[in-house]
C-alpha cells in the first residue's frame, strides 16, 4: 500500500477507505503481512546498517522543510473518471497514472490536462486481460504493462500505440525497466520450482543473471507494491524481502548491498518457512516493510510488527536518520498532503481523493480550486 507513512496514521486522510477501493487496499496491507524476517542475515560488509526499534523515535523531529521546497496543485481533467490511481510515473514532463482497477493507463501534462489514454483490454495480441504493474522507460518513454494474466509484457510507444508483447515465463511481481532496455523482475513469494528474488532479462524477456536469491528456508509471502524504484537514469533500488532486510542498489548487471535494516529481533523459523501461518495470532513477534522510496538523497519505508507502524527516513547526504511512530515525531511545516506515489531527484507527488479532508486548505491555497471527482495531485519540488 503506497501511503505517505511519515504523515503517520494521525495525519493522513481518514476518509481513504471510504472509497471504492477500501477493499483492494485493505487487502493489500493484510497481505503484506505475510512478508516476514527469518533468523538467517546475511549482508555486505559495506552496508549501512540501519536500527529500527517499533515505538522508539530516533534523533530530533523531522521537519518536511528539509526536504520540500515548493508545493502546488494539479487538478486532473474531468474530461475522463479515474477512480483510483495504483501507480504513477513521470516522463518527459507528462504524468503517467494507471488505474488497475479499470484497466486504465492516463498521460496528462503537468496542468493536469489529459492527453490521451490506453485503454486496451481484451484477448488480442495488442491488448491485455489486466495490468498487474506497469513502468515507463526513461530513456524512450515506452509503457510497458505486465499482464499476469496471460503472462506476457505488452509494450507501447509513448504516443499511446501498440509495438510489441513479449512472453514472461516467470510469476513477476514487479518490475523496471533499465536505461538499456533491459528488465528487472523480482518476486520473494515461494512457488515451487519458480523463478524467485531478483534477475536480469534482455528486452526480449530472456533470462540473462540472478542478481539476488532468496533462501528456500524462506517461505513467507504476499503482495505488496513498489519493490523497485528507479534512482536517477541508469540505477535501481531494490528494497528486498524480510529474509535478509537488505536494500539493493543495482547498476547495470551487478548488485550491491546498499543498507541492511536491523529490527533487532527475529521470530521463530517454524513462522518464516511456513507460507500458511497465521500471523495475526503473533503481533509484536513479526513484521514487513514497505512503501518504499529512494532518490540520490532521500531513502524513506515504513514498517509494521502488526501492532505499530514505524516510517523511517535516512538523509543520505547528512547521514542521519529518522525514526517516525508518532505525531510529535514530525513536523508538518511545509504542509505535505495525501498519500505518496512518486518521488525522483527532483519531484515528490502525492494523491488526494476526492473527498479528502484537506481539500478546505487546498482551496485557500489555490484560488481556481472547484469541485471535481478525480484526484487531486500535490506536486512537491524537492531541495
Amino acid at each position: 500500500m503506497i501511503l505517505v507513512e511519515y504523515l503517520n496514521n494521525n495525519m493522513y486522510n481518514n476518509t481513504f477507505r471510504k472509497t471504492r477501493n477500501t477493499l483492494f487496499v485493505i487487502s493489500l496491507v493484510t497481505m503484506s503481512y505475510l512478508f516476514f524476517s527469518c533468523a538467517s542475515r546475511e549482508m555486505d560488509t559495506e552496508a549501512l546498517v540501519l536500527n529500527v526499534e517499533f515505538n522508539m523515535s530516533k534523533n530530533t523531529p523531522f521537519r518536511v522543510s528539509q526536504m520540500i521546497d515548493t508545493v502546488s496543485f494539479i487538478q486532473l481533467d474531468d474530461s475522463c473518471l479515474i477512480g483510483f490511481i495504483d501507480e504513477l510515473k513521470v516522463f518527459d514532463k507528462n504524468l503517467f497514472a494507471c488505474d488497475k482497477h479499470a484497466g486504465v493507463i492516463y498521460c496528462f501534462s503537468m496542468e493536469g490536462k489529459l492527453i490521451r489514454k490506453i485503454d486496451c483490454k481484451g484477448r488480442a495480441r495488442n491488448e491485455y486481460v489486466s495490468i498487474s504493474n506497469m513502468d515507463v522507460s526513461q530513456t524512450t518513454g515506452e509503457i510497458i504493462i505486465l499482464d499476469a494474466m496471460t503472462n506476457r509484457f505488452v509494450v507501447f510507444s509513448k504516443d499511446g500505440d501498440y509495438l510489441r508483447d513479449i512472453k514472461c515465463e516467470d510469476v513477476v511481481r514487479d518490475f523496471t525497466v533499465m536505461s538499456n532496455g533491459d528488465y528487472l523482475m523480482y518476486t520473494p513469494d515461494y512457488i515451487e520450482n519458480a523463478r524467485r528474488g531478483l534477475w536480469l532479462c534482455d528486452s526480449l524477456g530472456r533470462y540473462k543473471k540472478h542478481l539476488v536469491s532468496i533462501s528456500d528456508d524462506f517461505k513467507s509471502g504476499g503482495i505488496y507494491p513498489d519493490y523497485l524504484i528507479h534512482i536517477g537514469r541508469d540505477s535501481v533500488g531494490l528494497m528486498g524481502g524480510e529474509d535478509k532486510d537488505n536494500i539493493y542498489l543495482v547498476h547495470g548487471d551487478s548488485v550491491k548491498t546498499q543498507y541492511h535494516i536491523d529490527y533487532g529481533f527475529s521470530i521463530p523459523s517454524q513462522l518464516a518457512s511456513d507460507p500458511l501461518s497465521d500471523y495475526e495470532k503473533h503481533q509484536g513477534e513479526v513484521y514487513t516493510k514497505y512503501s518504499y522510496f529512494e532518490n540520490r538523497k532521500w531513502l524513506m519505508f515504513s514498517s509494521s510488527n502488526m501492532e505499530s507502524t514505524i516510517t523511517t527516513i535516512y538523509d543520505k547526504i547528512n547521514k542521519k536518520q529518522y525514526d517516525i511512530s508518532r505525531q510529535e515525531d514530525i513536523i508538518n511545516d511545509k504542509k505535505l498532503y495525501g498519500h505518496m506515489m512518486y518521488l525522483n531527484n527532483e519531484l515528490m507527488i502525492c494523491m488526494m481523493l476526492p473527498d479528502s479532508q484537506d481539500k478546505e486548505a487546498i482551496r485557500r491555497m489555490m484560488p481556481n480550486f472547484k469541485s471535481n471527482t478525480n484526484p487531486i495531485l500535490a506536486i512537491y519540488t524537492i531541495k
